[in-house]
């Protein structure tokens, strides 16, 4: 049954196009057909670090870039899911992921739908008996987009209206309650290569209560991220990210290291196959 579903997918996406909106091989330089991830946890003991395998996935591109699944594991090498398998449409938008259970039944589905420019203006998911909804309404002329968001049911999920900068950089998120009252707002700052590299929340009353500042290398992985939250007017450091890379030859990150506060606690060790 896998097989035949395997199939169907690559009939699919096989299609000749531009895909103009398609970032082509998820942003991965060399063309890569697959690539394994695997994420180590850090554990210590009398002040001893030791790895140990939390999961692996492996993702598969075909000659275009497109993302056609993804395989994940446990931390013993067993399957965690049956796959997760992707279609596109001509122009490069995804419209559809599947992840199977082991077993080859369906576990999960989003359904996905864009506009002319490559928005996506609808998100539909569905999880066995249970169905959301996104829709995206854009405004071009004033750079905003609105968001709601339904369960099966109808009933209120969530509401919100996003703002972008002239070169359709999101900038601001403001999020309701269902009766239009303002929950939270969230603003969004990046640096002169277009890295997001600055969030700042406020709460209902716009009054500023958490903000992160994250600075990046020159290959446009972050290094550093610090985060803040204020209480009372003071300005409180409340965690520091660090992040340590090795790259191969075609700058690709084939080690990734993880630091909170200083104390190493994730690696995340790449092989590609190009």
């Amino acid at each position: 049954m896998r097989k035949a579903i395997f199939i169907i997918f690559l009939i699919c996406i096989s299609c000749n196009s531009n895909l103009k909106y398609l970032n082509q091989f998820d942003g991965f330089n060399g063309k890569p057909k697959k690539i394994e991830s695997t994420t180590y946890k850090i554990e210590y003991k009398d002040s001893v670090a030791t790895e140990k395998m939390a999961y692996k996935n492996i993702e598969f591109y075909d000659s275009k870039g497109r993302k056609i699944k993804t395989l994940m594991y446990k931390s013993d090498g067993s399957p965690s899911t049956g796959g997760i398998y992707y279609s596109y449409d001509k122009f490069g938008n995804e419209i559809k992921s599947i992840m199977y259970k082991r077993d080859s039944t369906i576990n999960s589905e989003n359904l996905s739908k864009y506009d002319k420019y490559g928005n996506k203006i609808e998100g539909i998911y569905i999880s066995g008996n249970r169905k959301s909804s996104t829709k995206r309404i854009y405004d071009r002329k004033n750079k905003t987009v609105k968001i709601i968001g339904k369960k099966g049911d109808g009933s209120f999920k969530e509401n919100a209206i996003q703002k972008y900068d002239d070169k359709w950089n999101k900038i601001e998120l403001i999020s309701y309650d269902s009766i239009g009252n303002q929950k939270t707002r969230i603003e969004f700052g990046y640096d002169k290569n277009y890295n997001l590299n600055s969030y700042k929340w406020y709460n209902s009353k716009n009054e500023l209560y958490n903000f992160s500042k994250t600075t990046f290398n020159e290959n446009n992985d972050p290094i550093i991220a610090l985060g803040y939250r204020v209480k009372n007017k003071d300005t409180i450091l409340n965690k520091t990210t660090k992040f340590e890379y090795k790259y191969d030859e075609k700058k690709n990150v084939i080690e990734q290291k993880l630091f909170s506060n200083d104390k190493l606690v994730w690696t995340t060790k790449y092989n590609y196959e190009y």
